[in-house]
């Protein structure tokens, strides 16, 4: 659940209106900073054109013209020109639910992966587990499972084996329960090691991608900081142009004054 800190006063960028700042790394700025159509800043054109980046980098088949053809589709804009700042909320919006979607890819890749390491010793294993999915989804292919049910797959295939021992006895002896409890410790300790490992791959995964977008979102901001101090130097020289030519008027217009006073006392006179 996304989380912001509405900022209200002077929060030393330089912006008229609030500046909220959310979990996204992503600074918006107010209506009264930004109006609805004004276009895109550099900052936010830049910001759009690294989350591309990244769903290329996570997904490398997909083109980028498709990527942003589905942004242009949730926004409302043939391209990223006629893009607005009202419209880049969801744009991002977009783009990092796409990001999402190429992560919970990938994890089901690494459980199919897992799954297939768990039964390719045996292609009665392998059977018996494509029955299972075909009993309990209606699916005969580890690639067509979610994540949920590629959880409950690679629970159950412990159990599987367990059933599948004890089914091929028809008494209860000694030697059945102990070859029982060995395949089920051998199997749970196989889990248990591809489970750390994987585990450790994603922490590291995780602790680069966190490294990178913190650098991301610091350069983010001291650019748009930077753009906004340019913005404020060239408003006060406006300001200060438009002071010197207001007293040069009043100057002007004393002067005028005086000289028309000047004129009418003489003819008085």
């Amino acid at each position: 659940m996304s989380s912001e800190n509405i900022i209200h006063g002077d929060v030393g960028i330089v912006a008229e209106g609030d500046v909220i700042q959310n979990n996204s790394n992503v600074i918006h700025l107010g209506a009264a900073t930004l109006p609805a159509l004004k276009p895109l800043i550099d900052a936010q054109r830049s910001h759009l054109n690294e989350l591309v980046r990244k769903i290329i980098e996570l997904k490398p088949e997909t083109p980028r013209w498709q990527i942003w053809k589905g942004v242009h589709r949730e926004v409302g804009a043939d391209s990223i020109d006629e893009m607005t700042t009202a419209q880049y909320p969801d744009a991002v919006s977009c783009l990092t639910r796409m990001i999402d979607s190429c992560d919970e890819e990938a994890q089901c890749h690494l459980m199919v992966r897992r799954v297939i390491a768990l039964t390719q010793d045996s292609q009665h294993d392998h059977e018996r587990a494509v029955t299972w999915c075909i009993d309990h989804y209606g699916k005969d292919r580890f690639l067509d499972l979610d994540r949920s049910e590629l959880r409950e797959l690679l629970a159950a295939l412990p159990k599987l084996a367990e059933v599948e021992l004890a089914a091929r006895c028809d008494h209860d002896c000694v030697t059945c329960r102990a070859q029982t409890s060995r395949q089920h410790d051998t199997a749970l300790a196989r889990a248990n090691v591809t489970a750390n490992n994987d585990i450790q791959r994603i922490r590291q995964a995780a602790d680069v991608r966190l490294k990178k977008v913190s650098t991301d979102f610091a350069a983010f901001k001291d650019k748009t900081m930077r753009e906004y101090r340019q913005r404020e130097q060239n408003l006060q020289s406006a300001l200060k142009t438009q002071r010197e030519r207001a007293m040069q008027w009043i100057v002007a217009t004393a002067l005028a004054g005086m000289s028309s006073g000047v004129a009418l006392g003489a003819w008085i006179l």
